[in-house]
C-alpha cells in the first residue's frame, strides 16, 4: 500500500471527524466559520483580536522592510475598516455581521493598494516616484 492509497482510505474518516465537529459546534450554538472555533460571547473580541495581530504584523513588516508611507496609509485605512466593521459586529445581529463579511475584502483591497503604492515610490515600477 503506498502514501497515495493511504491518504484516499482515510477520507470517509477524515469526514467522519469533520461531521461530528461541525454536529458539536452546533450543539453548543457556536459558527462555523472554516475553521472549526468557537468563541462563545467572546466571539467578536476574538475577531478585533485577530485584526489587531494583522495590522501589528504589517507595520512590523512595513518597518522591517523601510516601506514607504503609503504603505502605512494603506494600514490606516484597513485599521478604520476594522472599526467600521466592529460597529457592524458588536451587536452580533445577522445583518451587521453578513455586512462586515461582505466588506471584509476592501480590507485586503486597502493594504494591498499601500504596498503596490509604497514599492512604486521606491522605483519598482518604472515611470513611478520619477518626479
Amino acid at each position: 500500500m503506498n502514501w497515495t492509497s493511504q491518504g484516499i482510505g482515510g477520507l470517509p474518516a477524515w469526514r467522519d471527524r469533520v461531521d461530528e465537529s461541525e454536529r458539536v459546534i452546533a450543539e453548543r450554538g457556536g459558527k462555523l466559520v472554516d475553521i472549526y472555533v468557537t468563541l462563545g460571547r467572546y466571539d467578536v473580541a476574538g475577531v478585533m483580536a485577530c485584526y489587531g495581530a494583522t495590522l501589528a504584523i504589517l507595520a512590523y513588516v512595513g518597518v522591517r522592510e523601510r516601506l514607504a508611507w503609503p504603505y502605512y496609509a494603506g494600514l490606516a485605512v484597513a485599521a478604520g475598516m476594522m472599526v467600521h466593521h466592529y460597529r457592524l459586529i458588536r451587536g452580533r445581529s445577522r445583518e451587521g455581521c453578513f455586512q462586515a463579511f461582505l466588506h471584509n475584502n476592501w480590507v485586503g483591497a486597502a493594504i494591498f493598494a499601500g504596498i503596490v503604492a509604497a514599492y512604486g515610490l521606491r522605483g519598482a515600477w518604472p515611470g513611478w516616484g520619477e518626479g
